[in-house]
């Protein structure tokens, strides 16, 4: 087993007592740490306790028999796993069924869920626990559930409709931008310095938009593949947005020097054109802090949404994962759009100053 301290807690009816003891006797004898309410000691608040474990814990085990199913408390404990609105499910939810009538009663969109079939377990023969013991050895070797709980998220609805407002930001700054070069036409070191100013702006949009076709393409992958998941969940997309995106300090840089863009459009341009190039450059010059940013943070989601999928190809819920890819999918299509238009405008200023892919 991995050295993480995570652990499984696992949610039960009182009346399968003891054979759940045993489930848990049998993942302790495999070095797997668990947290089950018989651990409670006396004086314990057992209601806001157990909502810390639930919180913190590698996965819940939820065990289904015809006792659990009409269990609000074994309800409430797997939903903190894998809320009922789906709206984010985390792959951390390990069903085990020892009931065989239990089957129908789960509760839905539970009852849509793979589950250990330990009806024929007798509580004694340890063979029989092998598979659900692998899956939980797994997930409390992962990065706890916190880890997925906080940061951007492709489906809070926030953190897409800000990356798709930056590229649509970016691309009407593009079209303000071409209206300055075309007084710049003619005047090779300055517009040298515009070339420059634009490069770190297509570096921003097209690292952002490499790495989230890279994570699309994955989803295409029939049956659905998990090793680029691997990847992406360790940072790597992350890291290639954070390292490969632009930096506004260049972009100031180039129109503040001294013999750059704004000396030389100084008397040769209307008071009205000077001042719309200060606020169009002015806004590119802070966009580290603002629309580089907001673009840039969509690496953070596609990792924690990576983790997501791994979470539940390890845990065996391989349609839960398809239909998470397909929705992910779906969310991204906006900024997907978005970019490539952005994309498109710049480069169509790039051809009209003579840039070409060779000078960014």
């Amino acid at each position: 087993m991995s050295g993480h301290s995570g652990w499984a807690f696992v949610s039960y009816s009182h009346d399968d007592k003891a054979k759940v003891a045993a489930l848990v006797q049998d993942f302790t004898r495999r070095g797997i740490l668990v947290w089950w309410d018989d651990l409670l000691q006396p004086g314990d608040e057992f209601a806001p306790l157990i909502r810390g474990k639930l919180a913190d814990a590698s996965c819940v085990v939820v065990v289904w028999s015809r006792h659990s199913v009409s269990s609000d408390y074994v309800k409430v404990e797997a939903a903190s796993a894998y809320p009922l609105q789906q709206a984010e499910a985390r792959g951390r939810l390990v069903p085990v069924l020892i009931d065989r009538d239990a089957e129908e009663q789960i509760p839905e969109p539970l009852r849509d869920l793979n589950y250990h079939d330990l009806t024929e377990w007798d509580g004694q023969a340890v063979a029989a626990l092998d598979g659900v013991a692998a899956v939980v050895a797994v997930l409390v070797g992962r990065p706890t559930r916190n880890n997925e709980v906080h940061g951007p998220s492709l489906r809070d609805g926030w953190t897409i409709h800000r990356a798709t407002s930056a590229s649509e930001s970016l691309r009407r700054l593009t079209g303000q931008v071409h209206t300055v070069g075309s007084a710049l036409a003619g005047h090779e070191e300055v517009v040298a310095d515009l070339r420059a100013a634009l490069t770190e702006v297509h570096r921003t949009l097209g690292v952002v938009s490499e790495s989230t076709s890279e994570f699309v393409r994955a989803g295409l992958a029939d049956p659905l593949d998990p090793e680029p998941y691997v990847r992406f969940e360790r940072g790597t997309l992350e890291t290639r947005i954070e390292e490969g995106h632009g930096h506004c300090d260049l972009i100031g840089l180039h129109y503040m020097r001294s013999g750059g863009i704004r000396d030389w459009l100084r008397g040769r341009v209307t008071p009205g054109v000077l001042d719309e190039a200060d606020e169009t450059f002015g806004t590119l010059m802070t966009a580290d802090g603002d629309l580089f940013q907001q673009l840039a943070v969509i690496g953070a989601a596609l990792t924690k949404e990576s983790r997501v999928i791994v979470n539940l190809l390890f845990a065996g819920q391989r349609d839960v994962a398809r239909s998470r890819v397909s929705e992910g999918r779906a969310t991204l299509a906006p900024l997907e759009e978005s970019l490539q238009r952005s994309i498109a405008a710049l480069q169509h200023v790039e051809r009209d100053l003579g840039i070409t892919p060779s000078d960014r």
